[in-house]
């Protein structure tokens, strides 16, 4: 079953045009780091909405609801996903320790398979 991660957060003051050059110098990398199964969609700004949601969102594809773990493991692993992820959160209100306002979705139209 697909499922959509979102991580939505606000970037510090001063800081828009440096996370924008990091964006775009390392959304390919973060893109590879991701484990199988797992698809790096973009980070996206707002266009307009409820300023109190956050300015900015990461969004993430999943295969599986299982592949969290596989995320968590590279993450713990220190390696370049884990890194990346500080790297950008860094930019954000909160820095590295702030995990923004997360949601996952699943595909409304999933059809739980039926158990005898």
């Amino acid at each position: 079953m697909p499922f959509m991660h979102e991580t939505t957060y606000d970037v510090n003051a001063g800081q828009f045009d440096a996370f924008k050059a990091w964006l775009r110098a390392n959304e390919e990398a973060l893109a590879d780091a991701y484990p199988d199964g797992a698809q790096y969609v973009g980070t996206f700004a707002s266009v307009f909405g409820d300023e109190n949601n956050g300015a900015y969102k990461s969004v993430v594809r999943l295969k599986s609801y299982a592949i969290l773990d596989d995320i968590a493991n590279e993450v713990a692993s220190e390696g370049a996903l884990g890194r990346l992820l500080w790297e950008l959160s860094a930019f954000t209100v909160g820095g590295p320790s702030s995990r923004g306002r997360q949601e996952l979705w699943k595909r409304a139209s999933h059809k739980v398979p039926t158990r005898h």
